[in-house]
């Protein structure tokens, strides 16, 4: 409530009322304001722009940052949606007796995870692509969990590496200095001195880590998967890029100034132009090891291509299969000869974005083959 009192007085009067301690008897008139509708019809001076009459009729400040009067300025960070569709990254292990364990690691929402030694400590770490999240925005961070002899634990798991809309990520040595960098593919161009093509960015690395300023942006028009493998045997791995276009583009590094890479390009042909993901291993298990590609795709159908000597690839060839959006190569039954593995996946959408699950498309994600194509890959061990 706020009393306010007029006065009519001349001063004379006024000092004989101080004198005295009293006042003419009926003198003067008074108004309270104590309600929202009488603070309502007025105007608040001065300082008005930052304080409103509620209802209850209080004053009260527009903006308040000490929500719970301990003197201390608190914060509130809205979300709109929860993030139970981020689900932690898994390591699953196989005992020696065939029982499976799984646990989990500290990384929220990945698409895509790619293994190296980033630190030459001889532990493996764990580089991780963000994954989408819908009404959050795309310029999401890659997540490196540091290896160690206790696994990778939480407290060793950071993220600090920008990428705008990341959707796969390889570990290849780019600059030939001794230490893996990281690349990570993304969208197409969102900065003005950014090539206009989809980027891939490169993160470099050293014996300090990575830096978020120490990068290099290289452009391939129409990339959708990318594969890093050491193509030519000396001693670093190069960069493998998929195109829309029915293409692979072999990327590697051929002079570094210190700040900037100069790139040579390969294309390799594709039979089609249906290939959805791109895997570079040995799948012929030649006896110099040398990585070939194994593509996915979305008809019933496996693309093989096959290395030669001398960073020369063979003819493309078509392997009957399934379809697939990722794909594995491995000695699974331990004959001795590589076998593929293939899933295919596609994500429902609510409609701001945010993920729900498995699509209509991918009912059946996963498919086994107990029969790889060993005749196949034994007929191309001679190319």
């Amino acid at each position: 409530m706020i009393t306010f009192s007029q006065r009519t007085i001349s001063p004379l009067l006024l000092g004989l009322m101080f004198l005295s301690g009293t006042a003419p008897a009926g003198y003067g008139q008074r108004w309270v304001d104590d309600s929202f509708d009488d603070f309502a019809s007025g105007t608040l001076d001065a300082a008005g722009q930052n304080i409103y009459v509620s209802r209850d009729g209080k004053v009260r400040t527009i903006n308040r940052f000490d929500f719970n009067d301990d003197v201390h300025l608190d914060l509130i960070f809205n979300c709109t949606h929860n993030t139970y569709q981020m689900l932690p990254a898994t390591l699953g292990t196989l005992t020696p007796n065939g029982l499976v364990h799984s646990q989990e690691i500290a990384v929220e929402g990945s698409q895509h995870l790619t293994l190296g030694d980033l630190n030459a400590d001889g532990y493996t770490d764990a580089v991780f692509c963000p994954d989408r999240i819908g009404v959050h925005h795309g310029r999401r961070f890659l997540s490196i969990a540091w290896g160690g002899a206790d696994g990778w634990p939480a407290h060793r798991v950071n993220g600090v590496l920008p990428m705008n809309a990341a959707v796969d990520v390889e570990i290849a040595d780019l600059n030939h200095d001794g230490w893996p960098d990281i690349a990570v593919l993304g969208a197409g161009r969102w900065r003005a001195d950014q090539p206009s093509e989809r980027i891939i960015r490169i993160y470099f690395g050293s014996q300090d880590g990575f830096s978020v300023i120490d990068y290099q942006d290289l452009a391939v028009a129409g990339a959708l998967d990318i594969s890093a493998a050491d193509f030519d045997k000396d001693g670093a791995r190069d960069l493998a890029v998929l195109g829309n276009d029915g293409k692979i583009t072999m990327i590697g590094a051929t002079e570094f100034d210190g700040t900037k890479l100069t790139f040579r390009r390969t294309e390799i042909s594709l039979p089609g132009k249906h290939a959805l993901c791109l895997t570079a291993s040995d799948a012929v298990a030649d006896p110099e090891n040398r990585p070939d590609f194994v593509l996915g795709t979305s008809q019933e159908t496996v693309y093989l291509v096959a290395a030669k000597v001398g960073r020369k690839w063979g003819q493309a060839h078509i392997i009957s299969g399934f379809a697939a959006s990722h794909m594995a190569v491995g000695d699974l039954d331990g004959d001795g000869h590589p076998d593929l593995a293939l899933t295919k996946f596609s994500a429902a959408r609510a409609a701001g974005g945010e993920q729900a699950g498995f699509g209509k498309e991918a009912e059946t994600s996963c498919t086994s083959c107990e029969a790889p194509p060993a005749a196949f890959i034994g007929n191309l061990q001679s190319v």
